[in-house]
């Protein structure tokens, strides 16, 4: 009976021992992935900062740029349409005549 016994503990203990074992085992999951979640949340906390301060400085010159841009680029497509034409009438009557369909299209 004594075996019996000493054998039933023993199970018991051990047992208790992988209870044990699992528990630990999951609880160090569980602050790992809290880790895990804690710094993921830094990170987008900083990163949201630092659009927020991107979006602060390029909204100050936001206009100024976008009118500034686009005048260069109309400006170098005047020019390259002047070379083009310049010295060909032909393609000057083919460009206004095209020029003045297309805007006719869109005064409707």
């Amino acid at each position: 009976m004594a075996s019996v016994a000493t054998t039933t503990s023993s199970t018991i203990v051990a047992l208790l021992s992988t209870v044990n074992s699992t528990a630990t085992s999951v609880a160090k999951v569980i602050d790992t992935a809290a880790s895990s979640v804690d710094m993921l949340d830094r990170y987008v906390q900083r990163a949201k900062n630092n659009q927020i301060k991107a979006n602060k400085i390029a909204d100050k010159d936001y206009v100024t740029n976008l009118v500034s841009d686009a005048s260069e680029a109309q400006s170098m497509r005047m020019e390259q349409l002047e070379r083009k034409l310049s010295g060909n009438v032909r393609l000057q009557q083919l460009y206004l005549e095209n020029h003045a369909e297309y805007m006719a299209l869109l005064a409707d």
